[in-house]
């Protein structure tokens, strides 16, 4: 794209084609704890200001690779169910603070922004619970608790600036895995509010993937279903209703999980 078209698009809405570049970037790396940390991020536009985002993580522990997907026009608000798929393999317990149950977390989380020293306080307790009564909470394996130390430089930060939603406060430099996942605890330790441990993945690889993960690419597989999806079409074109009906059936299954 040459330089003069760039600028005439960024000059005509800078608002929809540069701030939607950091929320996701922010939510799937500190909202959604899932064990993939993002390592490649492509944004997409049309000149009429349409957008899309996807993202691609990496597990370094089982070199597996998950991708996050996000449609401009499907996105109501950027902390609420936002992506349009995500893709990879199903993964072990998560902190989901973008899935709808998660609203009363939220809610907590922004709440404990004007109070920086509860939060470290009840850290502090957390730290020293016993084992059986840390696992009942919602931690994801592998998440240790937040050292209230790290923290207390970015909780002072929010609290002065007092963000007006919990979109407000991923966007507060400083805010990352630790302040989310503190905040989360200390949000169920406190309010009985617990974030979700629902995983956002709704499906994975048919057919492998390209890098060996989680098998390597079957050409045989592809063709296989191409060519089957390819009769199917046809066959339904000239009449064939057991074939109409089939496919109405597999777009149902699409609709339902949301695949793109």
């Amino acid at each position: 794209m040459g330089t003069g078209r760039w600028l005439q698009i960024e000059n005509a809405v800078p608002a929809r084609l540069i701030y939607p570049t950091r929320p996701p970037v922010k939510v799937d790396n500190a909202a959604l704890q899932d064990g993939f940390q993002i390592y490649h991020h492509v944004f997409a536009f049309t000149n009429d200001g349409q957008w899309a985002v996807v993202q691609q993580g990496m597990d370094l522990t089982s070199s597996w690779a998950r991708r996050y997907h996000w449609l401009g026009e499907k996105v109501d608000t950027f902390i609420l169910e936002p992506h349009s798929a995500v893709c990879g393999e199903p993964v072990g317990q998560v902190l989901n603070m973008v899935a709808g149950e998660s609203a009363g977390a939220r809610d907590a989380s922004l709440y404990l922004t004007g109070k920086p020293d509860e939060v470290i306080k009840t850290l502090k307790k957390i730290t020293d619970m016993p084992g059986d009564k840390l696992k009942v909470l919602s931690l994801p394996a592998g998440h240790p608790v937040p050292g209230a130390g790290r923290i207390k430089k970015t909780l002072d930060r929010l609290c002065d600036i007092q963000p007006a939603s919990y979109e407000g406060l991923l966007a507060v430099e400083g805010v990352g895995p630790d302040t989310v996942r503190a905040f989360a605890l200390v949000s169920e330790v406190i309010y009985n509010a617990a974030a979700s441990r629902r995983n956002p993945e709704r499906y994975s690889f048919a057919h492998g993937g390209k890098d060996g993960h989680p098998y390597p690419v079957n050409r045989q597989d592809y063709d296989r279903s191409i060519s089957m999806l390819e009769n199917a079409l046809r066959r339904a074109r000239t009449g064939d209703m057991e074939n109409f009906k089939a496919l109405k059936r597999l777009a149902a299954v699409a609709a339902r999980l949301k695949v793109t």
